[in-house]
């Protein structure tokens, strides 16, 4: 008998709130060297969104997204773990 796959489809959205945040932003007069780092002192709203299709069997696990941020370096993963419940 073969495993039957079940189309899993899946909605994630994240959002939180960042103070005081190094932002790069470019400096305007006749000393700039190029991008530089600056305090940014009001909240920073960050998200992360996924729209998941996947195809799964019994038992199966899929690690399907992964994202840094590009400014604090931290990797957001989704790991999804199928079971029938019988």
């Amino acid at each position: 008998m073969a495993a039957a796959n079940f189309d899993v489809q899946l909605s994630f959205e994240r959002s939180w709130l960042d103070g005081e945040v190094l932002l790069p932003f470019e400096k305007s007069g006749p000393a700039t060297e190029g991008p530089a780092l600056s305090q940014f002192n009001e909240p920073v709203i960050r998200q992360f969104k996924a729209e998941l299709n996947l195809v799964m069997r019994d038992g199966q696990t899929v690690e399907s997204t992964v994202a840094t941020d590009p400014l604090s370096g931290k990797v957001a993963k989704i790991e999804v773990t199928f079971v029938v419940v019988k």
